[in-house]
């Protein structure tokens, strides 16, 4: 409790600096102090570390989650690591992938779409239904919570062939539909930051990738 106490009123302290700065940043913390409704009215303090640390679950810690298991299964499968370093190298010379070197990386994206199929960083999501619907034999109320889990979708055989196999080449043809492949969640309320989060992948993955080999530790479970 006293550690928490801590973090909070350090961080009342952030937002109270930033909102005496006589020069607004261009961070997200400064950005969201700035951002108000129609009327003007802007985030209480309260509101704005409730919005930071949404942020910081919904995108860093997912996307350092995706990032660390597309590292170990690259580790865990040397000729697919192989092809991707061979990849990085001849189109990028040592540098960072840029936007315009996107499609120019066929097997990196294949390599992060197998990665969030085969370990999504987010194993479920839920919904609230605002209208009494039906599923499948059940009658359900509005405001029943509905579970969906992403792992057990990407993992059904009759969708994605072999599900347990990392196999990135299954990208050359597959073409699920919309809520088949649901890494970003699907419809209305798709992941916003999906695009950031894949580039932010791949920038990491070109830059680690051409300077560091993975490998697995012997006896590692």
């Amino acid at each position: 409790t006293s550690s928490r106490r801590t973090n909070g009123e350090g961080f009342t302290a952030m937002i109270a600096e930033k909102r005496k700065a006589a020069q607004q940043g261009r961070d997200v913390l400064s950005i969201l102090i700035r951002a108000h409704d129609e009327d003007g009215t802007m985030m209480t303090d309260e509101e704005l570390i409730g919005q930071a640390n949404i942020l910081f679950a919904a995108s860093h810690e997912t996307t350092s989650s995706a990032l660390t298991w597309t590292l170990f299964l690259l580790a865990e499968h040397p000729a697919v690591l192989a092809d991707l370093v061979d990849e990085l190298e001849n189109k990028l010379h040592g540098g960072p992938a840029t936007v315009a070197d996107m499609n120019d990386l066929p097997l990196l994206e294949r390599v992060v779409k197998e990665s969030m199929r085969i370990l999504p960083p987010a194993v479920y999501t839920y919904r609230l239904s605002s209208e009494p619907f039906e599923l499948g034999t059940y009658r359900l109320p509005a405001r029943t919570t509905v579970a969906i889990s992403h792992y057990i979708t990407h993992h059904m055989a009759e969708i994605y062939p072999e599900p347990e196999k990392f196999w990135p080449d299954r990208w050359l043809a597959a073409d699920p539909s919309l809520y088949a492949y649901l890494a970003f969640s699907a419809g209305p309320r798709t992941c916003i930051g999906a695009g950031f989060a894949v580039m932010t992948m791949k920038i990491a993955l070109s830059l680690i990738l051409q300077r560091f080999r993975l490998s697995v530790s012997k006896g590692a479970k």
